[in-house]
């Protein structure tokens, strides 16, 4: 009885895009991706200078504690 009762529902056909069901969603939907994407893998300098300021401050701290104390 349980396997019937799936059987009245249509088949959802998914175009592959955020696995919405909606054709003319695809494009506006595929360029979001896109920009979430490109925003994700660019790092811009005020970020790499923050990651660089990071591992100088561990790399001055390991020195103090190794060559003070």
């Amino acid at each position: 009885m349980e396997n019937e009762m799936g059987r009245d529902k249509p088949e959802k056909k998914y175009n592959g895009v955020s696995h919405i069901p909606f054709s003319h969603a695809s494009p506006s939907i595929k360029q979001r991706e896109e920009q979430a994407f490109y925003e994700a893998n660019s790092a811009d300098s005020s970020f790499v200078f923050h990651k660089i300021l990071g591992s100088i401050k561990v790399i001055w701290k390991t020195l103090k504690r190794k060559i003070f104390h």
